[in-house]
């Protein structure tokens, strides 16, 4: 890696199983509560750090059920690509 890593918000279409699903297609990045390392991680919020708000609590500090947040790590930026790519294809 010859740059810094980076955290990306995304929101996917559907709803919070579909979330999950997205989630569980992915090879590379590491479902984590924490965001740090350098391995790429995603993290959903919704279902982990606020997961005792209600969805209204959540929706109004802009945490939607779809909402992920990606860390990239030292991976290969192709690789990362793709699993993205496929996870999202399925």
């Amino acid at each position: 890696m010859k740059t810094g890593g980076a955290v990306v918000t995304v929101r996917l279409q559907g709803n919070m199983k579909d979330a999950r699903k997205f989630i569980s297609k992915l090879r590379f990045f590491v479902l984590a509560e924490s965001l740090g390392g350098v391995e790429s991680m995603v993290n959903h919020s919704a279902s982990m750090s606020h997961h005792s708000m209600t969805k209204e609590e959540r929706e109004e500090i802009g945490i939607h059920d779809t909402t992920l947040r990606l860390s990239i790590g030292a991976e290969a930026p192709e690789d990362l690509i793709k699993d993205l790519g496929i996870a999202l294809a399925t």
